[in-house]
């Protein structure tokens, strides 16, 4: 999860797409469109911090719950969410959530 939080704020868009599960309903079908989406959002975006508050691991599923600190165009979109990873072969991806 930090990864992913450090990787929208610098902008590493190929990060983003490699720890996207291929199944996940978040993986973009065009690599062009999901790319320029996924820059948009992070330069639109100043990331203030991470907070993350709980994870659990079972089998090859887990869920972290945590608490972003936004903002966009100087509006507060602070968010907190429980992500959901899946373990394909020694790497966790992520796959979707729930905020």
């Amino acid at each position: 999860m930090r990864s992913r939080y450090t990787a929208y704020s610098v902008g590493d868009l190929a990060h983003l797409i490699r720890t996207t599960h291929p199944d996940s309903p978040h993986h973009g079908a065009n690599r062009r469109a999901w790319t320029e989406s996924l820059r948009a959002y992070s330069e639109g975006t100043v990331f203030h911090g991470l907070d993350v508050q709980y994870v659990a691991q079972s089998g090859n599923e887990a869920l972290v719950q945590f608490h972003a600190s936004l903002t966009r165009d100087g509006q507060d979109v602070s968010f907190t969410e429980r992500s959901r990873f899946r373990r394909v072969g020694d790497r966790w991806l992520y796959f979707d959530g729930e905020g």
